[in-house]
């Protein structure tokens, strides 16, 4: 089913409480001011509604710094909820709530965990100006709470306290018994100190993370402890050299070749130490990876691997994948990596083309090596030739005809993966349109079905020609469901509505399968108001047996969004459905077509008892605009309605009266 339509459907069938949860990030992003004073918007930050509590933060944060003094007064009186509710509110503020760093000193001796870990959290985005609680944050450093141990130390290094001085205590946090704690400070040395330090401090970091390489079997400490090492200067990449080829200390090996990978800028003198690891097996993959990150200075040197018969296969595949994963900075090793795709072994010529597919439209100098590559005895080696070749977009074209060849034999997976690769290649495939549409009359039901699902990235050129084929060949073979379905698909996707086409989708919606007439219905709607002429059809639909049907003509209706007396009443029908989805469907429908006709019926459910129906009621009457006016009195009693509801109704009056 389409992206666009499945998202359609789906939305008929969600409960509300998704729609509660996505309403609030679309009305966050607005800057619109409070409607409410502050005391009742601080009343709302208790409201087990979190959309409505969540609002509330919102509107209370757009008050600014003026709101401070009340919060912090309301504090001592407020229940649990509440006082989450107006830290996160100051959390909002930022540095304009810096009236409220004394009550905020005062939580960090409170009693209650996670009262302390949000003062932590509310004293970061207010930072400088928040120094003088240094003295309370600096006592939590000892708390028996890792996560308070943690934050804190952070926290410290925000408000005010300088890097030299909090440096020591991070450091000593490294030995912490709780793995979060020594994966929190790691990383904060990364992000923070690398290039705050004196060359003592630098020194003494370099130390404490060279060696969390060895004594920490924890995944994240080690990739941060490579990170931060990597960014402590010239003296860290002579350790790193160092340990990278210490066979004594092979706990320190890895980690400081990955780190060799990450130092900046690269240099030769790195370069060398990983090829001279590369001597040991264990070592390959970890090494190649920090030459392939060190771009263009590395190239070269891998190139030179690439050496059946000088080099071990493990070590030429292995260079392979890492070449690819460059992208363009990897091209100069093309030459090498083509005449790996004439060798003798199966394994080479399979990562070869890999390698070149990797290299995404870098790799279009390899075109006629992958063109070549198709006709390859091994299966696997043909099919990483067309993934290839779909990333070389007008490099491919000269295979396209070898392509269309290839998706007609073979395995499924061989067919699947080529017509995948000709649908991708978009208007490119033009050139090869003869040869698909002649796979339309092929003898197997898969080859046709590839062959129209390939048809769906043409675009709107194809669209009288595809039509044609499509309407005389599939439409034509009705007990052909996959190929008929797959045919209305890439009709809605081509997007244009030519004689051909809308013969087509007419017969898909008269089709004896229901799968085929929901999808010629969604085709109808992702065509839109091009597709106005398919209208009388649409209404037909609105009357089948089948609901899934229903349900794509409706949503289909509205996308068209064509004014039409008799699509405005067969909606308006549509709305004594015994599917519910195919009546919110209809609701919705009703607002695309913008037919005056329908704002009686879309007032009167303004006051039905389903709140989806009021929602989609006031969001229909919106679209109306100015049509809907007699709405507005309705529209108004329902701002005072449930969170989606009032924001729907507000939205409409705004439209209306615009």
């Amino acid at each position: 089913m389409p992206t666009a339509f499945r998202r359609a459907i789906v939305r008929h069938a969600v409960p509300l409480a998704l729609a509660c949860l996505l309403a609030p990030v679309v009305v966050a992003q607005a800057s619109k001011p409070p409607q409410d004073d502050i005391a009742t918007l601080i009343k709302k930050l208790g409201d087990p509604n979190e959309s409505v509590s969540d609002m509330a933060v919102r509107d209370l944060a757009l008050l600014g710094e003026k709101v401070v003094p009340v919060l912090v007064a309301e504090f001592p009186k407020a229940g649990r909820a509440i006082e989450f509710k107006i830290l996160l509110t100051l959390q909002t503020l930022g540095p304009k709530a810096k009236a409220a760093v004394p009550l905020l000193i005062g939580l960090l001796s409170n009693e209650d965990v996670g009262l302390q870990i949000e003062a932590l959290h509310t004293l970061y985005p207010i930072g400088t100006a928040a120094k003088a609680a240094i003295p309370e944050v600096e006592k939590l450093w000892t708390h028996e709470d890792p996560r308070v141990r943690s934050d804190s130390r952070v926290v410290s290094l925000k408000i005010g306290l300088d890097h030299a001085t909090l440096l020591p205590v991070v450091l000593e946090a490294l030995d912490d018994p709780a793995p979060i704690i020594r994966e929190k400070m790691v990383r904060f040395v990364a992000q923070e100190f690398s290039d705050k330090l004196d060359a003592a401090d630098m020194q003494r970091a370099l130390n404490s993370m060279t060696r969390m390489l060895s004594i920490d079997e924890n995944a994240n400490v080690h990739e941060w402890a490579v990170r931060s090492i990597a960014r402590l200067g010239k003296p860290a990449l002579e350790r790193l050299r160092k340990l990278a080829v210490d066979k004594a200390k092979p706990k320190f090996r890895k980690g400081a070749i990955a780190a060799l990978g990450l130092y900046r800028p690269p240099n030769q003198e790195q370069v060398d130490t990983l090829f001279f690891v590369l001597q040991e097996k264990e070592l390959w993959q970890v090494a190649l990876d920090s030459l392939s990150r060190l771009g263009k200075i590395a190239v070269p040197g891998m190139v030179a691997l690439l050496e059946p018969g000088k080099q071990p296969k493990g070590l030429i595949v292995a260079s392979l994948t890492a070449l690819g994963g460059m992208g363009e900075r990897g091209v100069e090793c093309i030459p090498r990596v083509r005449e790996l795709m004439t060798s003798d072994d199966e394994e080479l010529r399979f990562h070869a083309a890999s390698c070149l597919r990797s290299l995404g439209p870098s790799g279009k100098v390899a075109a006629e090596s992958l063109r070549k590559g198709l006709d390859d005895e091994s299966e696997r080696v043909r099919l990483e030739c067309v993934q290839a070749l779909e990333s070389l977009r007008d490099a491919a074209k000269p295979a396209i005809a070898k392509m269309i060849a290839l998706m007609c034999s073979g395995s499924v997976a061989q067919g699947y993966i080529t017509s995948t690769a000709l649908r991708n290649l978009g208007p490119v495939l033009m050139s090869g349109l003869d040869d698909l549409i002649a796979c339309f009359s092929n003898k197997r039901e898969r080859v046709r079905m590839w062959a129209a699902y390939a048809c769906g990235g043409l675009g709107p050129d194809a669209c009288e020609k595809i039509g044609n084929a499509l309407s005389s060949s599939i439409f034509a073979k009705p007990e052909a469901t996959p190929s008929r379905i797959a045919a209305a698909q890439a009709l809605g996707e081509i997007g244009e509505l030519g004689k051909g086409a809308a013969d087509a989708l007419r017969a898909g919606l008269g089709d004896a399968d229901p799968l085929v007439r929901a999808a010629s219905a969604q085709a109808i709607g992702r065509i839109g108001k091009k597709a106005a002429e398919l209208v009388p059809s649409l209404i037909t639909a609105l009357g089948d047996q089948d609901e899934s049907v229903r349900l794509s003509a409706a949503v289909a209706a509205g996308m068209v969004a064509t004014k039409s007396s008799e699509l405005t009443r067969a909606l308006i029908a549509a709305l004594d459905d015994k599917s519910q989805s195919v009546h919110w469907a209809a609701i919705e429908a009703l607002g695309g077509v913008r037919d005056a006709y329908a704002v009686p019926t879309l007032v009167g459910l303004l006051a039905s008892d389903h709140v989806h129906d009021r929602w989609r009621a006031a969001e229909a009457l919106g679209k109306l605009g100015k049509d809907a006016e007699v709405a507005l009195p309705e529209l108004q009693k329902l701002t005072s309605d449930s969170y989606v509801v009032a924001v729907a109704a507000k939205e409409a009056i705004k439209k209306i009266t615009r």
